[in-house]
């Protein structure tokens, strides 16, 4: 001991951590010195001898109030914050514990800095409640103004054994305390404001934490267990809102996974409705590919002038064999036949391919959509991250029984659950699933507003899986206000832009406000200072997209970039989109697309960026190398004003610097003219041009006159009292007609006016529309002519005129191009 005295702090560690038992128990003979002992070196001896050594001083109560004695670091640490776990437990489990004060000290201090997860471990340990025995319902009327109905809760959960009395190291407030003491677990209410209390910003109902079925709760806590990999506060949440959409039973068979997995049925119906939903947006594009009033005259006249290539698009097969098939037996139908029998023979023709076209494409589409979702099918039981993700932003109506049990919403329950049994055919299980279309992030929003969408859609029927496509097209304009001319864009793409936070600090409703005016302002677009390429280049596909592409509004979404609305790219991304100099490459390689925003700036093509980020160096050099293709391809085409293509290195800044590219330094601003944020403008990234016309080529500034325009679809006919279509066409008329007020020439206030109390068009209203996507005209009941063109287009200009006079014919010969019978009024 006289050594140990004459040592310094250096010293005293290195002997102390050398120290084996046998020489330790020779030094606890000496235990008077050692309670005489400076505190500092007690402290170095008990934080540096070994475990072994450490639990016999606990053992000795003299020595154990000494350790516990130790004051309090600079970091403000105890002993017992500074022990490791083996020797924590030893002491939380120690009986000295029970009967030291200067123990309960150091353990008060400990408890009241851990976290919930910490603490919740340690309520199950009996000797810690033992050291903290006190009058609980004392302590609670001093700290909080509770009501009888906390405090009698609490008295209930401690003579039942259920609380945990160092649980209150932690309760904050009156709404913790009750939960705690109702249902056993820690949770951290933030608030408590009009009848709600907030945890994690998600409100619930306090009325409802006070009366629902206590056992029922607890029940699918318990349950919940095994599957837990949430904070405790995101579980209580998923728990509750669970319970309050599904009540006990259902709730127990999701958690119980009776609708988590795939199933041949769930597959097949999701197949279905995605088809469904494909080939609407096919026939919006080729309406002239369906039925339609005049068809018959159309078909004929290919028929009589052998023009194959129309009946290589109409019919169910291109191969020329099947066409000259076709071609002979139409001939063998129509030989002899008479000129009035001969269109009922056309119509019964054109009718039966269309059926064995749609059937072929329905068949090879359903199986590549059944492949599709068995790939991404999920494998795993459902855990308390996926209940929390459904339900957590859920705010149901709720009405409980008189001792707290849920009345179920039948119609809601059948709606998401179907019969309710296991491995059956459910709009749950497909949303699980990533199979519900628009509906895969956005179930809740559904939820929240059931009562009125199934007052909306249902009428006479129930909802059921039959009615997605309408719940999803009426869920635009009734939860997130879009108006006429923003109906035109998924909800899936709507989802994504609300739901993406990466980059971004405003309010989610602000950035769709903003989205909704680019995706606006880019239908102007319809042309572009370079042509709308596309092709294929070793093995991957690229294309400068359309600048109408629903997957443009979220290809910096998609990638994980800040090319979106929201982010640093916002303006770069508007250019790109809106302006004719602006572009968007996509390369699809080894099934990855590869999103390249640039611009086009005198006789430089400039290529901002790649995304995603592409870590492997292989990888890298094989993108590389079909771009620097790609790039000499389009300076190859002589139509285009194009002779150097660069790129800049962000993201990839040292692959660049290995790849021999020659470095280029940019005399003005990119883009010309606009004061825009883009990376090949930054001081600290570098440009490089990957091809050049040829080695003299230099750059040249100036503002790009020559523009390409993007194809036009081929103008529609659509008849509404046979065409089952209606939903698509009504969108389009709609959007052309609501868009049009803009430039009508009147004052703003009369505009306005006009956009306040704009009537929505009804297909039923028609017995005949002619159009395009930014025209159209049709014939109504009343027999007047409606038309509206927008003036984006100078194509569309002409298409509009050559059709109004066609138009204006059928009005005066309704009887020649059979429209009277049609005329009927309901």
């Amino acid at each position: 001991m006289n050594e140990i005295n004459k040592m310094n702090p250096l010293q005293l560690i290195r002997h102390f951590q050398k120290m084996d038992v046998t020489t330790f128990k020779s030094l606890l003979k000496e235990k008077e010195s050692l309670l005489e002992m400076d505190i500092t070196k007690f402290n170095l001896l008990f934080l540096n001898v070994n475990h072994e050594c450490k639990k016999m001083i606990l053992d000795d109560m003299d020595l154990f109030n000494k350790v516990m004695s130790i004051p309090v670091n600079k970091m403000n640490k105890s002993i017992l914050d500074l022990s490791d776990d083996e020797i924590k437990n030893y002491i939380y489990n120690h009986r000295n514990l029970l009967v030291s004060n200067s123990g309960k000290k150091v353990l008060t201090h400990h408890l009241r800095k851990l976290n919930e997860e910490e603490l919740s471990k340690l309520l199950l340990n009996d000797n810690l409640n033992q050291v903290y025995q006190m009058n609980i319902q004392e302590y609670i009327l001093n700290k909080y103004s509770c009501s009888s109905y906390v405090i009698g809760t609490v008295e209930n959960a401690i003579n039942s054994n259920q609380f945990k009395n160092i649980a209150l190291f932690h309760i904050k407030n009156e709404v913790e305390l009750l939960i705690y003491a109702k249902f056993q677990i820690l949770v951290r209410v933030s608030k408590v404001e009009k009848g709600y209390l907030y945890i994690d910003e998600k409100k619930i109902p306090y009325d409802f934490i006070e009366h629902v079925n206590r056992r029922h709760i607890l029940s699918l806590l318990e349950l919940c267990k095994t599957k837990n990999d949430v904070s405790n506060n995101q579980l209580f949440i998923g728990i509750m809102k669970l319970y309050m959409a599904f009540g006990l039973d259902n709730s127990k068979k999701i958690l119980n996974d009776f609708f988590t997995y795939s199933t041949p049925s769930s597959i097949k119906r999701a197949s279905e409705e995605l088809f469904k939903d494909t080939r609407r947006e096919y026939r919006l594009k080729n309406q002239n590919k369906y039925y339609y009033y005049g068809i018959e005259h159309v078909f004929l006249e290919a028929f009589m002038n052998r023009k194959l290539d129309y009946f290589k698009e109409f019919c169910a097969n291109n191969d020329e064999e099947y066409i000259f098939s076709f071609w002979n037996t139409l001939e063998k139908r129509l030989v002899g036949v008479t000129k009035e029998k001969r269109k009922e023979i056309v119509k019964k023709i054109i009718l039966e391919e269309i059926e064995k076209r749609e059937n072929y494409y329905h068949q090879i589409d359903t199986m590549k959509y059944k492949k599709y979702y068995e790939s991404i099918a999920r494998k795993t039981p459902i855990t308390m991250k996926d209940i929390y993700n459904l339900v957590s932003d859920i705010d149901l109506d709720y009405q409980l029984t008189k001792d707290g049990k849920l009345k179920e919403n039948a119609i809601f329950i059948k709606f998401l659950l179907g019969n309710s049994k296991k491995d059956n055919d459910c709009l749950l299980r497909m949303v699980l699933n990533k199979q519900a279309l628009g509906l895969n992030d956005e179930l809740y929003q559904i939820m929240n507003h059931f009562d009125k969408i199934n007052t909306l859609i249902a009428k006479d029927n129930e909802l059921s899986l039959y009615s997605i496509l309408d719940v999803i097209d009426i869920s635009k304009v009734f939860l997130y206000h879009l108006k006429p001319d923003e109906l035109d864009i998924t909800l899936s793409t709507l989802s994504k832009l609300l739901k993406s936070r990466k980059y971004c600090t405003e309010l989610p409703e602000v950035i769709l406000k903003r989205a909704m005016k680019i995706h606006k302002e880019r239908k102007k677009k319809n042309s572009c200072a370079i042509d709308f390429y596309g092709g294929i280049v070793d093995e991957a596909k690229y294309r400068v997209a359309n600048p109408d592409e629903e997957d443009l509004l979220v290809s910096g979404i998609d990638t994980g970039s800040c090319f979106k609305v929201g982010g640093k790219g916002e303006d770069f991304f508007r250019f790109c989109l809106t302006n004719p100099r602006g572009l968007v490459l996509y390369i699809e390689y080894a099934n990855i697309k590869y999103v390249l925003p640039g611009s086009i700036n005198g006789n430089m093509l400039n290529i901002n960026s790649i995304d995603p980020r592409i870590e492997d160096d292989a990888l890298y050099r094989k993108i590389m190398s079909i771009i620097e293709k790609i790039a000499k391809r389009i300076i190859q085409d002589n139509r285009n004003q194009i002779e150097i293509v660069t790129i800049t290195d962000i993201h990839h800044e040292t692959y660049m610097k290995n790849l021999n590219y020659e470095k280029i330094n940019f005399e003005r601003f990119i883009p010309l003219n606009t004061d825009v944020y883009c990376d090949y403008n930054k001081s600290d990234v570098s440009n490089y041009i990957l091809y050049k016309k040829n080695m003299d080529t230099k750059i040249q500034y100036y503002d790009n006159k020559d523009i390409f325009y993007q194809s036009r679809p081929n103008p529609y006919i659509f008849s509404p009292t046979h065409e089952y279509d209606k939903e698509r066409i009504e969108l389009i008329l709609n959007n052309i007609a609501y868009s049009s007020i803009e430039y009508i020439s009147h004052s703003e206030q009369e505009k306005n006016k006009h956009y306040l109390y704009y009537n929505k068009l009804e297909v039923e209203d028609f017995i005949y529309i002619v159009g395009s996507k930014d025209w159209f005209i049709g014939i109504n009941k009343k027999q007047e002519i409606v038309k509206y063109c927008l003036p984006y287009d100078k194509r569309a200009m002409e298409e509009f005129q050559k059709y109004s006079y066609l138009v204006q014919d059928i009005l005066k010969n309704m009887d020649k191009y059979d429209l009277r019978e049609h005329h009927k009024t309901k």
